[in-house]
């Protein structure tokens, strides 16, 4: 048998020979067969053939590799990469180290092994040594049996540094804001040498990814681009990607559509306009497209004002924008504006805003002549009024052609639609008897008017006339009564009138005052109605003047106070030191409500409310509180007082306080040792020894040692068996519980147990986990360790869950 090392060469302990005749193989070296010396043959283990001699052909050549390769124009300085393949044609194993005899060439891996047909990259870097321009060789040897050569050629050039976008424009586009899109943009290193680029975007908006990559000449990465948007944002908006790397700034353009804001109103109409006046109107504003529109809300002209200064519609969505419109006096006839409607700047709606402007003109409406009856030796005051039917505002001074009649309010302004008196004074006094004229000249901005006046001057002769008080009716018992009485001069002259009150509880304000001829003068009355019966109340006033006399009254009704009380209560035995509830029943039957305060004399009776309203007909319950002291026993009283307006009642409250003592035997129960969970039943007597029967009401205490009591009564001198029930809710082993119950005011019930740990579930639970034993050797033993194993883990898993269950 023959076999080639990896350089060609024959191993001798690999060779057998073999007689063509016997069939003798021998390890080597005989060229006869030392049996039948007939020439042997040999054996190629490669080619598993049989050859005459010791040489084998198919497995005598070497490595096929490229003859030349071309790697590219590089600048000098740049290590360039390279890969040569090479394959093995033979049959055989070949191996060699690849070597190379030129300056600046590095292989990674020099020495291959190529299986037979096979084949083996072999990879380096060339770093171009200074020197000059143009093409350069390095050459790479693969010496095996016959030695071959791969001529690697570089063409040196001058570092060109240069990037490229492809496309240099890229277009997004939208169909809502309010989100991302994506694209992607290649960036292409179209120079000689490797680039190191960091990308970014002027505008926030676009973001680029991955932000820093490294290029080699010639290679291309795709770049991914994300826009990103307000719900608010529109329109197209425009920005560079830039790729800045050492030799200078590339840029691609980057374009972002967005829908426009759409948005729509009516045009607006005030109408007409008088000067000085305001009119609002309301604009709806819809937002029809598909973005969400933030503007701000301004308008062209300074008659015009918008409310609110800034919307914010959703698409789809509408808003009101209230619009108010002032003209002055210098505005007349059409006049024009606009509301504008502006977002980032743009103007997004215009909306037409129309009004028609007319100056106000005031009108004043007719005054009737006056005519004046009164007294001699007086001076009188009297007015007239003024009133504009207008629109605009009057503005008028009164002068008079008489010195006897003095103005006091020469000059006015009245307000479109408004009235306002015009007062004037009249002295009597340098007049004689009979009649007299005169004229009050109104020089207004509509026009002059004269207002003629005709004065009769008469003997005095004063007339008391006293108007009926009205009726007050009911009245409210809490606070003083304010009335008033109204009296008149019906004659001619001064009336003095001197009021005097027939009560001691009514006061009159002035007690006196002079009246002239004309309205009446109102008296105030003060009415203290505290310390008044209910019913009919009068308060009268008598008056005397120089023009007669007479008598003035104001009717007025007060609630009469009819209440059923009983006048003692008597609530028995109570237990001294104890509370007890009770209710007094309080009917009335009088006409109207009434309403009482409640308080107790002594403080430990105490009523359910400080204040009681009994409805006519009606019959309350009001609820009260005993709480005797616990040092006070025998016969107890106090007294309930119910006040009204004008009542007062008394109700006796009477008790006898007697003697409450329980006695628990035992005091403190113990349970001794329990088990978690457990539920156990418990007796104690409870002995009275007290004076009265004492209830024991039914109580549940929560807890570790949550307990149950039933109830029960126990009459005095009796001894009562009590059953309860607890329940140890405490799962801790060892720990000592106790519960405090309250049976009555003064008996505690302590009860005590110790938790130990249930012995039925610890032996159910070594119960388990022995047949588990049992059951995992039986399955290892006849079928297997991985039938058995389970079966113990299972049975100490259910033991554990059946100790849990039995302990909780």
């Amino acid at each position: 048998m023959i076999g080639c090392d990896g350089g060609g060469k024959s191993r001798m302990d690999n060779l057998i020979a073999r007689c063509p005749n016997c069939g003798m193989e021998q390890a080597d070296a005989f060229a006869h067969c030392f049996v039948c010396m007939t020439p042997s043959r040999w054996w190629c283990r490669a080619c598993c053939a049989w050859r005459p001699t010791r040489g084998c052909p198919a497995c005598g050549g070497g490595l096929t590799v490229p003859s030349e390769v071309f790697l590219g124009g590089w600048p000098v300085g740049t290590t360039v990469p390279f890969k040569i393949t090479a394959r093995n044609p033979n049959n055989r194993l070949v191996g060699c180290a690849v070597s190379t005899a030129d300056e600046g060439v590095t292989i990674l891996a020099p020495r291959i092994l190529v299986a037979p047909f096979g084949y083996v990259d072999v990879s380096g870097r060339i770093t171009l040594p200074p020197g000059p321009l143009g093409r350069r060789t390095f050459r790479l040897a693969f010496p095996t049996g016959v030695t071959v050569e791969t001529v690697l050629v570089v063409e040196a050039q001058v570092p060109t540094p240069r990037l490229e976008f492809v496309p240099a424009h890229v277009a997004l586009r939208a169909p809502r804001p309010g989100g991302t899109v994506s694209s992607a943009i290649a960036l292409k290193n179209t120079g000689n040498v490797a680039l190191t680029a960091a990308l970014s975007a002027e505008d926030l908006w676009l973001s680029a990814d991955p932000r820093r990559l490294t290029l080699a000449p010639g290679e291309s990465v795709d770049v991914r681009l994300r826009a990103r948007s307000r719900k608010t944002d529109s329109g197209t908006r425009e920005t560079l990607l830039t790729a800045v790397a050492e030799g200078g700034t590339w840029a691609a353009t980057v374009r972002y559509a967005l829908p426009p804001p759409e948005l729509t109103a009516n045009p607006v109409s005030f109408g007409e306009l008088s000067s000085g006046g305001r009119s609002v109107a309301e604009v709806v504003v819809r937002n029809t497209g598909h973005v969400r529109v933030v503007c701000a809300v301004t308008v062209a002209a300074p008659w015009l004002s918008a409310l609110p200064a800034r919307i914010n519609l959703a698409p789809g969505g509408e808003r009101t924008v209230r619009l108010r419109a002032l003209v002055t006096a210098e505005h007349d006839g059409p006049l024009a504006s606009e509301l504008i409607l502006t977002s980032d700047g743009e103007v997004v709606l215009r909306v037409p805003v129309t009004a028609t402007a007319t100056r106000p003109r005031p009108q004043l409406r007719p005054v009737r002549r006056q005519r004046v009856l009164d007294a001699a030796g007086t001076a009188i005051e009297r007015r007239f009024q003024l009133a504009n039917d207008g629109d605009g505002r009057l503005d008028l001074t009164a002068g008079a052609d008489q010195p006897w009649v003095k103005l006091l309010t020469p000059e006015l302004s009245v307000a479109p639609g408004k009235k306002r008196n015009l007062r004037y004074r009249l002295d009597l006094t340098v007049l004689p008897r009979g009649e007299h004229k005169a004229t009050i000249t109104l020089a207004t901005n509509a026009g002059p008017v004269e207002v003629p006046i005709a004065v009769t001057v008469l003997d005095p002769n004063p007339l008391l006339e006293i108007l009926p008080a009205p009726a007050m009716g009911a009245v409210s018992p809490g606070l003083p009564l304010s009335a008033f009485v109204q009296v008149r001069n019906a004659g001619i002259g001064l009336l003095t009138v001197r009021a005097e009150s027939e009560s001691p509880w009514v006061v009159v304000s002035p007690p006196l005052v002079d009246v002239p001829a004309g309205p009446p003068v109102r008296l105030n009355l003060s009415i203290r109605v505290a310390g008044l019966g209910g019913g009919e109340h009068e308060a009268a006033v008598r008056l005397t003047s120089n023009g007669g006399s007479g008598r003035a009254a104001v009717r007025f009704r007060l609630p009469v106070e009819q209440i059923d009380v009983p006048k003692r209560i008597d609530l028995g035995d109570l237990p001294a030191g104890q509370s007890a509830g009770h209710a007094l029943r309080v009917r009335n039957f009088g006409p109207d409500r009434v309403g009482l305060t409640v308080r107790g004399e002594h403080p430990w009776l105490e009523p359910g409310r400080d204040y009681l309203t009994v409805n006519p007909g009606e019959t309350v319950a009001l609820p009260f509180r005993v709480n005797l002291p616990s040092g006070v026993l025998g016969p107890v009283g106090s007294t309930l007082v119910l006040e009204g307006r004008a009542v007062r009642y008394a109700v006796a409250v009477r008790a006898w306080a007697r003697k409450v003592e329980l006695v628990l035997l035992p005091g403190v129960v113990s349970l001794g040792p329990v088990n978690p969970c457990e539920v156990r039943t418990f007796t104690v007597d409870v002995l009275n020894a007290g004076e009265i029967a004492a209830d024991i009401r039914e109580s549940h205490t929560s807890g570790p040692l949550e307990v149950w009591v039933r109830r029960a009564t126990v009459l005095p001198g009796e001894r009562v068996t009590l059953l309860g029930r607890v329940r140890v809710n405490e799962r801790r082993t060892g720990a000592s519980v106790r519960a405090t119950v309250q049976l009555a005011d003064g008996a505690a019930l302590g009860v005590v147990a110790r938790v130990v740990a249930p012995t039925l579930a610890g032996a159910l639970a070594v119960a388990t986990v022995a047949g588990a034993l049992l059951a995992g050797a039986v399955l290892a033993v006849s079928v297997g360790w991985w039938a058995g194993v389970p079966a113990l883990v299972l049975g100490i898993c259910a033991s554990a869950w059946i100790y849990d269950r039995q302990t909780t």
